[in-house]
């Protein structure tokens, strides 16, 4: 079909300059009278119900005010929507049909173009639509009735595209096709190799194709044949078919399955010969089965007849011409001379493309830049004319580079890349790039420079992009380095004071009060309390410390904590709280929330000692995927909590490093530095953030963002006793403990808490004296332990031998996937070093609050630290 296709475009301006339209439009009229009257005819049939629909239809019908349709408006012969607003087509004159038999009237929408036809389609703003293919995509929304018209799709090409063509000879190459046309559905989904080039009209595919901006056009073959007619494009050719069909039916709302059988019905009424008469209304070149032989011979007596004629002038013209040749000769050589230059001048452009062109004359004053230096720049082109290119340079500029560029244009160097700035009045200097090569005339004469300039601002601005992010990637691997070694300390000093907090809470127990041995005792425990605490600020800095994360209000905290923030900053600083009236939820450990105010608030108190204001506000903020790829947030909502300061601030090489763990500026033994860095590990260990601004001599504000939740606040327990519990009785402790040192007190510690205790050093030695039979009521375990197997092992193949087993465990590094750095209720830790009383009540949880089939084994460890 596509070479027939390509036979008869050929033959159709041929056919046109032998005879006129005079029959084609009478064709036409005659047509168009006789659709007239039958629609004339159907509207004059009373309105009742007609034969082929039931009543349950019919009353659909009549039920409708208005049924709106919405026509492509730029698809012809189909359909479209002309000058005067009235819309016609092939798809028209089947409306028109559709109106004349149900004797009703549809309301035609007119949109901007076909894409924003289906998204009204999509959001049911229109009912029906006269002409659509059926696409998986569409179906969604969209119900479809029998196709009334079949196209084949075809590939236009340029004529000077040789052979036959098929989809597959497309690949890598440009194809035009209409934006949300089924031609670029099928060609995105079946042939992925082609490069799409959507373009809003058919038109504007072929102008690219004719232009060579585009490779193809990909069209349904009479609709392709009417643009080019229109548009008089006379360069093209089919040059193959696509093997897809435009099948159109008329679409209907999803919602209206009785629409869709009302007009499915109705087409089946329409007769060939109304159809006909359509098509042969609207498609003046169709492909036909047989060539047309006698459009052909007309074209053949025309070409013999001009060429008759032309011979005929040219034995009478001969003459005259000869007499001309001379005059024509010179004028040709003078043209010839420009043409040389204008192709000089285009391939010297096309050696420095960019996004204007200029050039320089002898003197290296500009005398020409093209249109789009003031499209790119927005600087009028008179503000660069008559001027030499070291005039326009900033004089902020460095001075090296201009005088080395200077030294180039005096030895007539060509140059590339040469980046400097333009002064410009009342507005930034702008930064440009400039290339361009000298110019010599035929008797190697320096006459000036031929060149092109582009705008780098943007480039600029996304070196600069570029570096911020990897001096934010250089400081996330300092922190991480800095917190996996404090982290590594943190663990075996946990393991020591465990060894030394657990004998002195032995020995001031068995000493009596008042003596030497309890109070030295007393000042050891305390030692050791202080020691930890310094670990657990390692910790957190580090992102390692176990927390008990739950859903809490901010607002609630910030409330509760007023008072006591009021006496820590005293009474020449001022308190605001900005807190709104409805609570704001956020998951976080509320113990290290409260921590990180009181932290803040002794921060800017000593940055103001002279008074000033303390302002703390709460509210929320969304981070989108945008606001998220620059940051290492999860997209979502954020509760926002911002503790600001009219302090001293912090100089650029302080703000650097304030978050890193003891760095202070204050006096020795006023600060450990340890503030802002736990701040830091808690809010990234809570899947938030923290942010720093500071300017010196304008104060300091710190934002804490912490991921919030909807979820209800729980109500606090009440605290329990501080003396330790007994044991409920006769219970024996299977205690795994690698650290001999840290085993010794263990066990020490739980006997005199009335418990038996058995002792091993390792998993396998635990699994030994389960399988041996002895009676063992709880599992005491560190979660990392060296050789092979961890606590979380160990608690599984235990919880196998031992159904019903209770487990406590216990850990100096809290790092691993075991506690999941966000504790499970279900899961009972007990962190290093602890108190004899924060083991007793530990012991008794597990034994008599939790019920055995509810303790659900950790995960699996994801360190061996």
């Amino acid at each position: 079909m596509f070479r027939y296709a390509h036979a008869v475009l050929a033959m159709k301006a041929g056919v046109a300059a032998c005879r006129g339209h005079r029959a084609r439009h009478w064709i036409a009229a005659a047509t168009g009278v006789l659709l007239a009257a039958l629609m004339a005819a159907h509207l004059a049939i009373a309105a009742d119900k007609p034969a082929w629909l039931n009543q349950a239809e019919w009353n659909f019908v009549q039920q409708q005010n208005a049924i709106r349709i919405a026509p492509d408006p730029a698809f012809p012969p189909v359909e479209e929507i002309d000058l005067q607003g009235v819309y016609r087509g092939i798809a028209a004159d089947y409306v028109h049909l559709l109106e004349a038999k149900l004797n009703i009237r549809f309301s035609v929408v007119n949109l901007k173009n076909w894409d924003a036809v289906l998204d009204a389609a999509r959001a049911r703003q229109v009912d029906l639509l006269p002409a659509a293919a059926n696409t998986p995509k569409r179906h969604e929304f969209l119900l479809f009735s029998s196709p009334h018209l079949v196209l084949p799709g075809v590939i236009m090409v340029r004529n000077d595209t040789t052979g036959d063509l098929g989809l597959k000879d497309l690949y890598g190459k440009k194809v035009a096709v209409v934006s949300g046309y089924l031609w670029q559905e099928f060609l995105e989904t079946d042939h992925k190799e082609i490069q799409i080039v959507p373009v809003p009209n058919l038109t504007a595919g072929l102008q690219m194709v004719s232009l060579g901006t585009a490779d193809a056009v990909i069209e349904a073959l009479p609709i392709a044949i009417h643009f080019i007619e229109r548009s008089g494009i006379s360069n093209l050719r089919v040059a193959g078919e696509t093997g897809y069909f435009t099948r159109l039916s008329f679409a209907t709302r999803k919602d209206w399955p009785l629409l869709d059988s009302v007009i499915e019905k109705t087409l089946a009424q329409i007769t060939p010969a109304e159809k006909r008469a359509i098509l042969n209304k609207w498609i003046s070149l169709r492909a036909q089965a047989e060539f047309p032989w006698q459009a052909f011979w007309q074209i053949v007596a025309v070409i013999l007849f001009a060429v008759a004629l032309l011979l005929g002038l040219a034995l009478i013209w001969i003459r005259s011409l000869r007499h001309q040749v001379k005059a024509r000769t010179a004028v040709l050589d003078r043209q010839t001379e420009r043409l040389r230059e204008s192709e000089e001048r285009l391939r010297d452009f096309a050696e420095a493309p960019s996004d204007w062109f200029y050039e320089f004359n002898e003197s290296l004053e500009v005398t020409y830049v093209s249109p789009n230096f003031t499209k790119v720049t927005g600087v009028d082109v008179t503000h660069v004319l008559g001027r030499t290119c070291t005039d326009l340079i900033s004089s902020t500029f460095g001075k090296t580079t201009i005088e080395q560029h200077k030294e180039a244009l005096r030895r007539r160097l060509p140059f590339r890349d040469f980046e400097f700035e333009i002064a410009v009045p009342d507005r930034p200097p702008l930064s440009v790039s400039v290339s361009a090569k000298p110019v010599f005339d035929d008797a190697g004469t320096f006459i000036g420079y031929r060149g092109t300039g582009t705008d780098v601002a943007e480039k600029r601005r996304l070196q600069a992009a570029v570096s911020i992010a990897e001096a934010r990637a250089h400081e996330a691997q300092k922190m991480e380095a800095i917190g996996q070694m404090t982290g590594g300390i943190a663990h075996d000093f946990n393991n020591l004071l465990q060894v030394i907090l657990g004998n002195a809470d032995f020995l001031e127990t068995e000493s009596s009060p008042g003596t030497e041995s309890h109070s030295a005792a007393q000042q050891i425990r305390l030692a050791s309390e202080r020691a930890a605490r310094l670990t657990q600020h390692l910790l957190a800095f580090a992102r390692r410390q176990p927390l008990q994360p739950a859903p809490m209000n901010l607002v609630e905290v910030v409330g509760s904590l007023r008072p006591l923030l009021a006496r820590v900053l005293g009474e020449a600083i001022e308190l605001r709280c900005e807190l709104p009236t409805n609570p704001i939820n956020a998951i976080a450990d509320r113990a290290q929330v409260e921590s990180a105010l009181i932290n803040l608030a002794l921060n800017a108190r000593d940055a103001m000692p002279g008074g000033g204001v303390v302002t703390v506000a709460i509210d929320v903020i969304d981070c989108d995927a945008a606001v998220a790829a620059g940051s290492d947030l999860a997209p979502g909502a954020y509760a926002r909590l911002r503790v600001s300061d009219t302090g001293t601030g912090m100089a650029p090489d302080v703000k650097e490093k304030a978050f890193d763990p003891f760095f202070t500026t204050k006096d020795v033994g006023k600060g450990s530095g340890l503030g802002l860095s736990m701040v830091f590990g808690f809010a990234k260990q809570s899947g938030g953030t923290v942010e720093l601004d500071s300017v010196p001599g304008s104060g300091t504000t710190l934002t804490i963002l912490l991921p919030r939740t909807q979820v209800a606040v729980a109500i606090e327990p009440a605290p329990k006793l501080e003396e330790p519990p007994p044991a409920p009785g006769p219970v024996t402790v299977l205690v795994v403990e690698d650290d001999p040192l840290v085993r010794t007190q263990v066990v020490l510690s739980i006997r005199s808490l009335g418990y038996e205790a058995i002792a091993v050093e390792n998993g396998p030695a635990a699994l030994a004296e389960l399988a041996q039979g002895r009676k063992v009521d709880l599992l005491f375990t560190d979660i990392v332990m060296p050789g092979g197997m961890t606590g979380h092992d160990l608690a599984v193949k235990a919880s196998a031998a031992r159904p019903g087993l209770r487990m406590l465990f216990t850990s100096g590094f809290p790092d691993s996937a075991a506690t999941q750095k966000r504790l499970d209720a279900s899961v009972r830790l007990l962190a290093k070093p602890y108190r004899r009383a924060d083991l007793a009540r530990a012991l008794l949880d597990v034994l008599e609050g939790q019920h055995p089939d509810n303790i659900r084994v950790p995960p699996p460890a994801a360190s061996n630290g």
